[in-house]
């Protein structure tokens, strides 16, 4: 009785543990964001090993270099995460071009040749995401779900939200594409690459940004409106909340 008296004493007289420290605003936000696959991080291998192999070796020994990671980060890719099929579907054509355009750059030991594949990439998945928005199954849907898993169960794939963001994502590529087309036909193979890069990554990342922000909105929309009472079908939008019920429910 004495020794629980003790203890009891003890923990009585113990200081409180401090509160964590609050996050400020941009760090919840940032905290907020679905996290990207780390996986997909992979894709930038063939770029980096076609700048090394190019510098410090050959344009041949880029070109092999590059197509050969291409192949390994695919078979990882796909060993790794069996079920992203809209992604292991859009790798297997970029992945198709760029062995395609290598074998052509190793035969003509020209890095023009094999970047080429670059345009014509942007060109074909510009058709495919429009082409998807066409016929009423906007890529990016199954394609964002895959890269966000956590995404699966907060932000329905039919939603309208997924059309708006594939038709600019593949306005993008068309406008990329454009560009590199002319940029391979004004500068050399291995300034190209440098430029590319360089204009690529803030382009990509703030229409990344913007499309994340595009989801978190829709997601916290989709959030009110599953939270909603039944009583609010009877206000001035009822149409549009059970139109968006019966999609979900398909």
């Amino acid at each position: 009785m004495e020794a629980l008296t003790r203890l009891t004493s003890d923990a009585d007289q113990r200081e409180p543990e401090p509160a964590e420290p609050e996050l400020p605003a941009w760090a919840r936000k940032v905290e907020a964001f679905p996290q990207v696959d780390p996986v997909v991080l992979l894709g930038l291998a063939p770029v980096a090993f076609y700048l090394l192999f190019d510098n410090f070796v050959s344009v041949r020994a880029a070109i092999g270099a590059s197509v050969v990671s291409a192949i390994i980060v695919f078979a990882v890719q796909r060993r790794l995460r069996p079920k992203a099929r809209v992604v292991f579907l859009i790798s297997m054509l970029g992945m198709g071009l760029m062995i395609i355009f290598g074998v052509v750059g190793l035969i003509w030991d020209d890095g023009s040749l094999f970047w080429a594949s670059d345009p014509v990439d942007d060109f074909l998945t510009c058709t495919i995401f429009l082409g998807s928005v066409l016929i009423g199954r906007p890529i990016v849907g199954p394609f964002v779900r895959e890269l966000f898993p956590a995404l699966a169960d907060r932000l329905p794939g039919e939603h309208r939200v997924w059309r708006t963001i594939t038709i600019v994502w593949g306005l993008k590529m068309l406008a990329t594409g454009l560009l590199r087309l002319w940029l391979l036909d004004t500068i050399e193979a291995d300034t190209y690459v440098w430029i590319r890069t360089l204009i690529a990554w803030p382009i990509n990342l703030a229409l990344f940004l913007w499309t994340l922000r595009m989801i978190r909105g829709t997601m916290d929309e989709v959030a009110l409106q599953r939270m909603r009472p039944a009583s609010a079908l009877d206000s001035d939008d009822a149409a549009e909340v059970v139109a968006d019920t019966e999609l979900r429910e398909r």
